[in-house]
């Protein structure tokens, strides 16, 4: 059986924008995460934004590993910064 691994990559954060692409290391923060979930065995890691800017990113930088990554594209109304994370598990 395998798991599910779920990223939530939304683009709207108070603080730092478009945070999961600031550069640390030489790479995105987003990045990072990816990596460490292709680490695991039998898995597929289910990646969620509201950002097309980084689907075509992630499209093009894992293409040899897109036959483990789904990426979501889910509405801004999923990605408030008072959205609940369920709902847009629920809609991916």
């Amino acid at each position: 059986m395998k798991s599910i691994i779920y990223i939530p990559a939304r683009s709207g954060s108070k603080r730092i924008k478009n945070k999961n692409f600031k550069y640390f290391n030489q790479k995105p923060l987003l990045y990072w995460t990816i990596d460490f979930a292709l680490k695991f065995k039998d898995i597929k890691i289910l990646l969620s934004t509201d950002n097309l800017k980084w689907i075509k990113m992630i499209e093009k930088d894992y293409s040899n590993k897109l036959k483990n990554i789904i990426i979501n594209h889910r509405p801004k109304s999923l990605s408030m910064d008072k959205s609940n994370i369920i709902d847009a598990i629920k809609y991916d």
